[in-house]
């Protein structure tokens, strides 16, 4: 493959396979691979079927063996199933913890011996992450040294899957990494069922100008799309258009998350995704337009660790990046998550977020830098004509002293500054929570939005003791709709002396006596 070459993939037709990009095209002259033909799109698959051995007990095993070392996704007669799991629904509690074991009265290894299983750990509202257990004793698992930024703690929840132990339901399924084999319980022998043999659809590598026009991906393991991360390379001059994405394990695209400048993603339609859809890390100058996304991070249990798991689009600290017109269903997580001078997220729609993990936002930014000072900006932000309906917050496997639910339609968290916040629409159904929320910050304008619903419609607060200052609320509506809600709720000590309030209109029908919380 040369530079300027097209490759293209007949439609109505399905490849099984991937491709690793061997080298780059150049500028006026990407290397692309497309489509011919008229119909539905090529498939690009990493699916294999498979025929089924009777274990007993409604236990059956496939017989097709992979190569890969996990099982991330498997289709079932067209649906997105995770893997069988113990409890069933919610949490168990961590008597004890550390960043090696836990300990917890529902585990007794004479009973149940969970070696081998994987075990989901809530290390803090935004975190369930993921380990495999190295051996059990009495009631106490072993695992290898966790994140040591989020170390398990007692009172937080966990619960186990991917083990034979905990498939006791119909469809219920785990692999077996030793074997390379799935094990499902079922009543009868299962049928339709497609498991990933594939890890990744089209392998960029380290290489620059290519193309991908108008295929769809389907059954990969970890990405539809992948890029070399090493900080030492970059990825220039990637167009991603027209595709479509189905059944992935990971993200359905992800770039290099510091130097793939440039790169355009428009146009694609991506669905059932088990991490996220479109990552781009800290790229500058990225377009994100017009994408579609349904369902992504959508299973609790099957995303990855961190902080960008179960999310829509990850962009969390490129430059002049353009996230525009793409409309986002069912993310776990975070629908937008973004920062970055110049960054614009305009005219977007973010409907359901935030009901695996907590604490984050319909459209959510973060300092890349953290939250210890206020970083403050050469170019200016902007957030402007959004539509976010729904972060409800779960709680489910917090400690103690979190219960409240904190999911917000928009969420400037941690500090974040120098950020026009204008035009836009957001509904929070959820009684519990927010619709936006200024998490300290400097220099932000909010300006004729729309905030309806949920407890808090406008929340402020003082993030690591640093008074927020030089924000301005000018000709917004906030309307609450219960008695026990709030349109704007301040938890600061004062009103800076720096700030501007004018031209809000503050509804609450119910018990208005109490519209603004000081």
């Amino acid at each position: 493959i040369l530079p300027g070459n097209v490759v293209r993939f007949r439609c109505n037709q399905t490849y099984y396979g991937g491709i690793n990009i061997p080298r780059s095209g150049t500028i006026g002259n990407p290397i692309i691979f497309s489509s011919w033909d008229i119909g539905n799109k090529p498939i690009l698959s990493g699916f294999s079927s498979t025929n089924w051995a009777n274990l007993g007990s409604n236990l059956w095993e496939s017989t097709t063996v992979s190569t890969l070392s996990t099982c991330n996704i498997l289709f079932n007669n067209g649906l997105n199933l995770p893997y069988g799991r113990m409890p069933k629904t919610g949490y168990w509690n961590m008597d004890n913890a550390s960043q090696t074991n836990l300990t917890a009265s529902e585990l007794n290894s004479a009973t149940t011996n969970w070696g081998g299983a994987n075990v989901a750990i809530k290390t803090a509202r935004w975190h369930i992450d993921r380990y495999n257990v190295t051996s059990h004793s009495g009631s106490t698992l072993t695992f290898p040294p966790t994140d040591g930024n989020y170390i398990p703690e007692p009172d937080w929840g966990f619960f186990l899957q991917n083990h034979v132990k905990a498939c006791t339901v119909q469809n219920e399924w785990c692999y077996n990494s030793t074997t390379k084999k799935v094990t499902m319980y079922s009543t009868t022998m299962p049928t339709n069922i497609k498991i990933p043999t594939v890890e990744i659809g089209i392998n960029l590598n380290a290489f620059n100008h290519i193309t991908i026009n108008n295929l769809a991906f389907e059954g990969y393991n970890s990405n539809g799309i992948f890029a070399n991360l090493s900080d030492l390379v970059s990825n220039t001059g990637i167009t991603i258009q027209d595709c479509k994405f189905d059944f992935i394990g990971k993200f359905a695209i992800f770039t290099n998350r510091r130097k793939s400048n440039g790169i355009v993603i428009t146009n694609n339609i991506i669905d059932e995704c088990n991490d996220g859809g479109i990552h781009v890390g800290s790229t500058d100058d990225a377009i994100i337009s017009d994408n579609i996304m349904t369902n992504t991070g959508n299973l609790v249990g099957m995303g990855q660790n961190g902080d960008e798991s179960y999310s829509g689009i990850v962009s969390f600290a490129g430059d002049n990046c353009k996230v525009y017109r793409n409309n986002i269903t069912n993310a776990g997580y975070v629908g937008i998550r973004w920062d970055g001078d110049g960054t614009e997220i305009v005219n977007n729609t973010v409907i359901n977020t935030n009901y695996i993990k907590d604490d984050g936002g319909g459209i959510y930014n973060y300092p890349n830098n953290g939250d210890d000072t206020i970083d403050t900006h050469v170019k200016r932000r902007l957030v402007k004509g959004n539509i976010v309906i729904d972060a409800p917050g779960n709680n489910e496997g917090s400690h103690p002293d979190y219960q409240s639910l904190e999911g917000y339609c928009i969420y400037n968290d941690g500090n974040s500054s120098d950020t026009d916040f204008i035009d836009n629409f957001c509904y929070n159904s959820a009684g519990s929570t927010g619709c936006f929320f200024m998490n300290g910050g400097y220099n932000n304008i909010v300006d004729n939005n729309l905030f309806l619903g949920s407890q808090r419609v406008l929340r402020s607060h003082v993030v690591k003791n640093i008074t927020p200052l030089a924000h301005q609320y000018t000709n917004n509506t906030y309307v609450a709709k219960e008695s026990n809600q709030y349109p704007i709720y301040w938890q600061i000590p004062a009103i800076p002396a720096s700030w501007l309030l004018s031209g809000n209109r503050y509804a609450k029908p119910i018990d208005d006596s109490s519209a603004k919380m000081w």
